[in-house]
């Protein structure tokens, strides 16, 4: 029986690990071979002792027998098999769907309490060991978690083992900070701004949405018992006490019953939302209304009021902009031209109202659209959110003309000053800072976002001024001497040192949990996190390159690292 045993494990191990194709052929193929090639062995093995000229046949007893011992094999063989898919069932769960034929192959396995119990507990282990640990990025895990869910629905449709192996994952992923963000970044990843989509890979969740909410009932009282069910059946003897019968396939709302506050939710989505919402010039969002009305399926309508608010707003915001354009004949020639989207304060995400001093035909064209907006609006007022617009830039420059459709609202007043007639055209960022009203940091991030753009050069002294000729580039180079690190440190504000401080902890973060990342996913990252993040690029290398310099990173094959301990 050892050597049979030991033929059984070592040709499912050779003919049968890491086959996964679908429709599953494995079990035919290796009762196949029990019955034609291990039986007719073991019957040559069997009958080689009797004498050749025996006129002793095979007996009825021996057929009898040999049927017995060839359907005892086959359960032997089953049980190797499932063995061999337990132990993969790791790999298989992250192949999915193209290791369907894996999850067949284990279903004639899971027909016992031990086996199922083997199951759970091997899977469990593998995936503490091999997902739930620090290094591992929440997406990936998030990744890992959706597909255990689809595989183990194939599996064990009743959702029992899909209950029992998820327990851990779920409260892993709720110890994460970041989990709630890169679901809701998934559900809405149609609203996210071109380039975006791929930056956590779950855009697939939008789809998920799309499909609505399938029947479910909870297993357990019999006042939930549904009578008209000819399909009923009792809940599995190895389910849990909060079991939880489910009747389809619903990722969406497994992971959203990871918590179960909805104000979670909400107002990740209210924050996703309004970056859509106020980083588009568009006044139609189809796709926005059709999130929201399936979300409040969800998580419910009272929860979702803040967000319909949001839509309404820039609904009302169109027809209010254009009649407050008509009446107050804000189509002047020569003055540029000014939209706005006005929010009700109580139902968007807290924003920045920290404001600066515009350029006079800017403040002109508010101040009258303001007295606009009071006759059509009764008793109710404008305030200004000066740094949340976008503006359209055309710069005129002797040997060039520059267009920049999209720059921030504070940058285009920093280079305006710049051409502000009876002032000087040359400027260092502390007399931008006090001219503007402005904070001196934002001042700094919109001269280094210019002079990246090569329309401001800076000579001796900190004083910037226009490259009008991209040949004065050149010749003026040696005019930027730069500074040491010792004197830079010591121009460097207590407020800098703060925000360098915090960007070097989620850098570390990020390259920690995800693994290395190039430069632009770094910045697309950082500009995820609360409170916004405005450095250039240019800005992040430098950054990055002095963390470098400190062994916190390593640059290898044009991405970003932890240095390997």
């Amino acid at each position: 029986m050892q050597v049979i045993n030991t033929l059984l494990t070592t040709y499912i191990n050779a003919h049968f690990a890491g086959v996964w194709e679908t429709p599953s052929k494995v079990g035919d193929d290796l009762n196949h071979w029990v019955e034609h090639v291990l039986g007719q062995l073991v019957l040559d093995v069997l009958f080689s002792s009797k004498p050749p000229n025996s006129s002793e046949g095979v007996g009825e007893d021996d057929i009898k027998r040999r049927k017995e011992d060839l359907e005892s094999w086959k359960r032997i063989a089953v049980g190797r098999l499932g063995r061999l898919r337990v132990g993969e069932l790791f790999d298989v769960v992250v192949e999915w769907p193209e290791s369907l034929g894996g999850v067949e192959d284990l279903k004639s396995y899971i027909i016992s309490p031990q086996t199922r119990l083997h199951l759970t507990t091997t899977f469990t282990s593998a995936l503490s060991t091999r997902l739930l640990h620090p290094a591992a990025a929440t997406s990936d895990i998030l990744r890992a978690y959706i597909s255990l869910i689809r595989a183990f629905t194939v599996l064990d449709p009743r959702g029992v083992l899909l209950d029992r192996v998820s327990r851990g994952i779920r409260r892993y992923l709720r110890e994460r900070d970041d989990t709630v963000r890169v679901i809701v970044r998934g559900i809405m990843s149609e609203s996210l701004p071109d380039g975006l989509e791929d930056a956590e890979d779950l855009s697939e969740l939008a789809h998920e949405l799309g499909k609505g909410i399938p029947a479910t009932q909870q297993g357990g009282g019999l006042e939930e018992l549904d009578y008209d069910d000819l399909s009923w059946v009792p809940d599995p003897v190895d389910a849990g006490p909060e079991f939880r019968r489910s009747k389809g396939l619903d990722v969406v709302g497994s992971l959203i019953s990871l918590w179960e506050s909805r104000e979670v939710w909400t107002k990740e989505v209210a924050a996703v939302l309004s970056s859509r919402l106020l980083g588009s010039d568009e006044w139609l969002f189809e796709r926005e209304i059709r999130t929201i009305e399936l979300l409040k399926l969800r998580l419910g309508e009272t929860t979702m009021q803040g967000c319909e608010v949001m839509l309404k707003d820039i609904a009302d915001s169109k027809r209010s902009d254009a009649h407050i354009r008509a009446e107050e004949h804000l189509e002047i020639e020569g003055f540029p031209e000014i939209h706005t989207k006005i929010l009700s304060r109580l139902f968007w995400p807290t924003m920045k109202e920290g404001g600066f001093q515009v350029p006079l035909e800017i403040k002109e064209l508010q101040e009258r659209y303001e007295r606009g907006f009071e006759n059509l609006k009764k008793k109710r007022k404008l305030t200004w959110l000066q740094t949340m617009g976008t503006v359209e830039v055309e710069l005129e420059l002797e040997d060039r003309v520059v267009q920049f459709p999209d720059a921030t609202t504070w940058q285009a007043a920093v280079i305006h000053q710049f051409d502000e007639e009876g002032l000087s055209d040359q400027w260092t960022i502390p007399q931008l800072a006090d001219n503007l009203e402005m904070e001196e940091s934002l001042v700094k991030k919109a001269v280094q976002f210019w002079q990246s753009r090569d329309i401001l050069r800076e000579g001796s002294n900190g004083v910037y001024a226009v490259i009008e000729n991209l040949e004065e580039l050149e010749a003026n180079t040696p005019l930027h001497t730069g500074v040491t690190a010792a004197e830079e440190e010591e121009e460097v504000t207590d407020e800098k040192k703060r925000e360098r401080m915090i960007v070097e902890q989620f850098v570390v973060g990020m390259l920690t949990n995800g693994g290395a990342m190039p430069l632009e996913r770094i910045s697309v990252m950082l500009g995820l996190v609360p409170g916004g993040f405005s450095w250039g690029q240019e800005e992040l290398r430098e950054f990055l390159s002095r963390m470098k310099s400190e062994g916190k990173v390593e640059y290898e094959g044009g991405s970003w690292r932890i240095p390997k301990t």
